[in-house]
């Protein structure tokens, strides 16, 4: 959906498509981290 076209659309429908898109991310991210063994500032030896 082009930008135009989202805000033509009601208040309420673009804040559910928001909340949809920060879950999908923030579901995305918590995967990845969750992966990760190591952390910012570890030391490998």
């Amino acid at each position: 959906m082009d930008r135009r076209a989202f805000m033509k659309l009601p208040m309420d429908c673009r804040r559910k498509i928001l909340r949809e898109q920060v879950t999908s991310i923030k579901n995305h991210y918590d995967e990845l981290v969750g992966h990760e063994d190591l952390g910012w500032g570890d030391i490998l030896d």
